[in-house]
C-alpha cells in the first residue's frame, strides 16, 4: 500500500467533516483575491482541504483516540478491581 494513500484514508473523516466549512471560507475570503480558472480554484481548494484534514488527523483525531483508549483502559482496570473484590 502506498503511504500517501494510507494517509489520505486515515484523514478521510476530516475531509468529510471539513469540506463545507473550508469551502465556505475559501469562497468567502480567498477565491475573490485569486485570479484563477475554475479548475485551478478547485485544485487550490483541494490542496487546502487535504492539508487541513491531515493536520486535524494528527492534531485532533490521533491524540483523541489515544486519550479515549487510555481512559477506557483506566476504567476497565477500576471495574475489574471492583468485580474481583466483590467476588462476582
Amino acid at each position: 500500500s502506498l503511504p500517501a494513500l494510507v494517509l489520505l484514508g486515515e484523514s478521510s473523516y476530516g475531509l468529510y467533516i471539513l469540506q463545507q466549512p473550508v469551502h465556505l471560507a475559501y469562497t468567502t475570503y480567498l477565491s475573490e483575491h485569486l485570479e484563477l480558472s475554475k479548475n485551478n480554484h478547485f485544485y487550490v481548494f483541494l490542496v487546502i482541504l487535504i492539508s487541513l484534514a491531515i493536520a486535524s488527523f494528527y492534531l485532533i483525531e490521533k491524540p483523541g483516540k489515544a486519550a479515549i483508549f487510555k481512559l477506557n483502559t483506566y476504567i476497565d482496570s477500576k471495574m475489574a478491581g471492583r468485580f474481583l473484590r466483590s467476588g462476582k
